[in-house]
């Protein structure tokens, strides 16, 4: 009677998992292949970034014999797919779901001979239609085309796909396939978007209106001249290289946009890449590609007495701005450099402006030791006062707390324009006149930036009445 429970539990068991199973059916170019319904097991496996899980397919063919595949420009026919039955292990982004690798062949996959020219190709295009139920990708050969292919060290060849969506690049996306020396597929891995997450392929912005927006910016970000004709032949560049693609910030993501990849050289030495949103003109991303050391750096200019001083100052990418981060109070990891350096010493020029035109900006240079003389006498004023203030009282800045020391130079007066004939500490900030009738410009005395900065200590602490 306990066998016959065993035997009729086993039965009941069997005919529930065949039930449930039979429940799915595969799609392959938009039609039900009859008579396919391919077994599934899936199994998650728990762990800090992936999920594995495995498929199997069984029943008749996956493919009809003679699919026409597009790789590249040339079209090519690939050999059907029979009777896949092996595993095929899959691990998934634990963030979005999506597969990132994928590990298996199926055991009835036809072989390819890889000294044929341009066999591997339809080699790879047969594993992506395999595995294009488990990418939730209909059609691949619509949406992958070669980019090239290399050869394995360890044997076998490595083919690289590019993801495009209506003919448009899918920016920063890349799927490999490796294939054995047999031809034969072993593995896939990569990234790729969702073709329904693209809800737009309109570019409203002109690829003019683009340009001009990256040559803006970096003019004031790196050194910037017309490169000679030698030069240009030897970069190979005759101008901004611009291209429309699909780009998203992440690597996989559910939604991405039409946008501009924009390269420009603005100098013999930098290589910078912009990214401009195709509808509405704005930077999203903008970098050199060129290696750069962001950080302190030091160099030596004159100052307006005609000395020669050491000049702190921060480099990033190409550029090298007043902002003095050496000192012990500077806090990189709440900095925001180069406009908001937390516990720096920072020069900024007023460029004469007042009024409601008033506007600063920063002193940048393309090397940390080129800045006009009025800026060295400002900023080594002000790295004097910190190093007075914290040899002789143990003070931590002008504030006490090691405040960002700002200076302004080139003040203008607020009511007319006019130079002004004064040097003042305004509750906030050192600013610097140039003089008019009564004085030389005010930078070039340290008596008198230490005079006006010792105001805002007293601010900080006695709180005077003046």
């Amino acid at each position: 009677m306990k066998n016959l429970s065993v035997i009729i539990l086993f039965n009941f068991s069997l005919c529930l998992c065949t039930w449930a199973q039979n429940g799915f059916e595969i799609k392959t170019h938009n039609r039900v292949i009859q008579g396919t319904k391919p077994n599934i097991s899936i199994g998650k496996v728990q762990g800090n970034s992936l999920q594995r899980s495995g498929l199997v397919y069984s029943g008749n063919s996956l493919l009809s014999d003679l699919t026409p595949v597009q790789s590249g420009r040339t079209t090519v026919k690939t050999k059907a797919i029979k009777q896949p039955t092996n595993l095929l292990t899959i691990h998934r982004s634990a963030k979005t779901g999506m597969p990132l690798f994928i590990k298996g062949t199926p055991a009835n996959f036809s072989t390819y001979n890889l000294l044929s020219s341009g066999s591997e190709h339809p080699a790879a295009m047969n594993y992506l239609n395999i595995i294009a139920p488990i990418l939730n990708i209909k059609n691949p050969t619509d949406h992958f085309i070669v980019n090239k292919t290399e050869i394995d060290p360890r044997g076998g060849t490595v083919v690289r796909l590019k993801q495009y969506y209506q003919s448009i690049e899918v920016y920063s996306h890349e799927s490999i396939v490796h294939l054995s020396a047999e031809g034969k597929p072993l593995s896939w891995n990569g990234t790729y978007i969702d073709p329904a997450s693209i809800k737009s392929t309109t570019f409203k912005i002109t690829t003019t209106a683009a340009t001009k927006t990256a040559l803006d910016d970096v003019k004031q970000n790196a050194h910037f001249y017309e490169l000679s004709a030698t030069e240009k032949a030897f970069l190979a560049y005759n101008g901004p290289d611009i291209q429309n693609v699909l780009y998203t910030d992440n690597k996989i993501i559910k939604t991405c946009i039409p946008a501009y990849i924009i390269h420009i050289r603005p100098n013999f030495v930098d290589w910078w890449m912009y990214v401009i949103d195709a509808n509405t003109g704005n930077i999203l991303d903008a970098h050199s590609n060129t290696c750069h050391i962001n950080g302190a750096a030091t160099g030596t200019a004159t100052d307006l007495n005609g000395v020669t001083q050491t000049i702190h100052s921060y480099l990033q990418g190409s550029t090298y701005y007043l902002v003095d981060a050496s000192r012990p109070m500077f806090n990189a990891t709440q900095s925001v450099m180069p406009n908001n350096p937390v516990g720096g010493i920072q020069t900024l020029d007023l460029n004469y402006t007042w009024g409601s035109t008033t506007a600063y900006k920063n002193i940048q240079s393309t090397s940390a030791s080129t800045w006009t003389p009025t800026a060295v006498s400002a900023h080594y004023n002000a790295g004097k006062a910190f190093d007075y203030y914290t040899a002789i009282h143990k003070r931590n800045s002008i504030d006490g707390n090691g405040g960002t020391i700002i200076s302004f130079i080139n003040v203008a007066n607020p009511n007319d324009g006019t130079p002004m004939d004064n040097a003042f500490w305004n509750g906030q900030a050192m600013y610097y006149g140039n003089g008019n009738t009564a004085f030389k410009p005010l930078a070039g005395g340290l008596d008198v930036g230490g005079h006006e900065m010792t105001h805002g200590v007293v601010q900080s602490t006695a709180n005077l009445t003046y």
